[in-house]
């Protein structure tokens, strides 16, 4: 029989994953729709309620839960793992009447966060285990795609100026 932490901890990173994904597409459009200006969409993001809404206060509900010593309990993460993966079926199912289909840059953003967001992932895994705890192991990459989610606008942020300053030396 399967181990319950296991389990749980492994719907835990799926839901984590799944909340990412949809949070970088929409942090990635916000960014496309305020002309790939972080200053602009930096602007936009503090006169905005958006780095402060209830899907990223959520995410940090599950974060801060799943550090807690209440998640020593496999049902408190289990629970904790169905709320990270209803917020990421909610936010993937939502759509606005103005979201616009990705640019390719906005595309690059989107895929390169991702990218970095899953390679930190990996690294968490690494450093908590792995194969020799493989549900601390899980745990720990799933807390850091929860930290991905709340900061998600940051990450955006940092790649678009490296993508910018990549293609501006394309340009030359």
């Amino acid at each position: 029989m399967m181990n319950m932490d296991l389990i749980a901890d492994a719907v835990l990173l799926t839901g984590a994953l799944v909340a990412m994904v949809a949070m970088l597409r929409w942090d990635a459009g916000c960014l496309q729709q305020n002309g790939f200006s972080a200053r602009r969409y930096f602007q936009w993001l503090r006169h905005s309620d958006e780095y402060v809404t209830i899907k990223r206060l959520v995410a940090w509900v599950v974060l801060f839960g799943a550090c807690s010593r209440l998640a020593a309990s496999w049902m408190v993460v289990a629970i904790l793992a169905m709320v990270a993966l209803a917020l990421g079926i909610v936010m993937t199912a939502r759509k606005s009447p103005d979201t616009l289909p990705l640019q390719p840059r906005a595309l690059r953003v989107w895929g390169i966060t991702m990218v970095v967001g899953v390679l930190l992932a990996a690294v968490a895994w690494w450093l908590t285990g792995g194969t020799t705890s493989p549900a601390a192991a899980l745990r720990g990459a799933a807390l850091v795609l929860l930290c991905c989610v709340s900061f998600s606008f940051v990450l955006t942020l940092a790649v678009s100026v490296l993508v910018r300053s990549d293609e501006n030396t394309e340009n030359t």
